[in-house]
């Protein structure tokens, strides 16, 4: 009498995910072309952030940031403005991308005019919000 042939072990496999918040402090410079007798303007803000969760796991590496602020500006007078940049950056978990989110929030930049520039600097925080995988 043959021996029944008995299943083979299945394993299930059950993956948790939960969101997690992540952030991270930018700091944005730029200059632009002031007309002589004052007017209105746009300066390109730039920089690099790195945006990560509360257990510094999940990261985004470099990211870069790159925003555009309107605004009129009289010669020889302060500059202060707010900007709300909305990007995109790519995150990782022990190395592996677990996915992209949008990164947003609002940084104040300033900055006083000289001569026909203006060059702004400002920081802030952007935050944002993933969803990862705990387990495998």
């Amino acid at each position: 009498k043959a021996d029944p042939v008995l299943p083979a072990k299945v394993e299930k496999i059950v993956k948790i995910g939960r969101y997690v918040q992540v952030s991270g402090y930018v700091s944005l410079t730029g200059n632009g072309f002031v007309p002589a007798n004052g007017g209105f303007t746009s300066v390109t803000l730039s920089g690099w952030a790195t945006f990560r969760d509360g257990t510094g796991k999940v990261t985004s590496n470099n990211t870069y940031i790159n925003t555009m602020v309107s605004m009129f500006i009289n010669t020889n007078q302060y500059v202060f403005q707010t900007v709300w940049p909305n990007i995109y950056a790519q995150f990782y978990q022990n190395g592996k991308p677990v996915g992209s989110t949008s990164m947003s929030g609002s940084i104040s930049v300033s900055g006083f005019p000289s001569g026909s520039f203006v060059y702004l600097n400002g920081s802030g925080y952007l935050n944002g919000s993933i969803y990862v995988q705990d387990a495998e």
